[in-house]
């Protein structure tokens, strides 16, 4: 998930659904479900945590709600700041995860 190393991501589209991605490592090993869902169903702690944390970074609209293999649940938020975007993740009890 912090890693950022090498993996497959399939993409499930269906007109009128959400979409989702499933993640693989290279080996096959299931990482991930990614779900994108709408910003304003976040924790309020995570959008507090960018405010205070990431001052002046535009939040995306939707935010990926992941499910990992060992059923946790973490959300990946990309913010922007002029031409650096970052991917930041956060535990399912709203604090950072790590950053990409």
């Amino acid at each position: 998930m912090c890693s950022g190393s090498d993996a497959i991501d399939v993409v499930i589209t269906k007109k009128g659904s959400p979409n989702y991605s499933l993640i693989f490592l290279p080996d096959r090993t299931f990482v991930q479900l990614e779900e994108d869902i709408a910003i304003s169903t976040a924790l309020s702690k995570i959008i507090e945590v960018i405010k205070t944390n990431y001052s002046g970074y535009k939040i995306a609209p939707q935010i990926e709600k992941l499910t990992l293999a060992n059923n946790s649940t973490p959300y990946l938020l990309d913010i922007s700041k002029d031409k650096v975007t970052k991917e930041v993740i956060f535990n399912e009890n709203g604090t950072i995860a790590c950053e990409n």
